[in-house]
């Protein structure tokens, strides 16, 4: 009677010990695809966020070169209009000049009269 009490809890202790390795294994297998799915999932929001990043730069790339080319075209309106209106003064200046200058030698032949 002993020996198949022995036996029947050596039985019960190595099915205990088989049905825990599964236990043990299936939790493994479950821990490794939990763990795997969540790096999937980590790595998705950091391709994501990547994108994201790179869609505010190129916005803001291209919203700074568009804010160039306008300064760029402001500064020539510009100087074109100070080129012109240099060109007007000096028109002028000109002509005040030749002007004071035929008084000046108007005056001058009236008084060596």
């Amino acid at each position: 009677i002993e020996k198949r009490l022995e036996d029947k809890i050596n039985a019960a202790e190595n099915n205990f010990h088989l049905k825990l390795e599964k236990v043990e294994s299936s939790l493994q297998a479950e821990i490794k695809a939990v763990k795997t799915e969540l790096d999937n999932k980590i790595d998705t929001k950091f391709n994501e966020l990547d994108n994201k990043i790179n869609n505010v730069e190129n916005n803001l790339n291209v919203k700074i070169d568009t804010k160039f080319t306008e300064l760029d075209n402001k500064i020539d309106t510009n100087t074109i209009e100070l080129k012109s209106t240099l060109r007007l003064h000096n028109w002028m200046f000109g002509t005040l000049i030749t002007l004071n200058i035929g008084i000046f030698l108007a005056l001058i032949s009236l008084l060596v009269k």
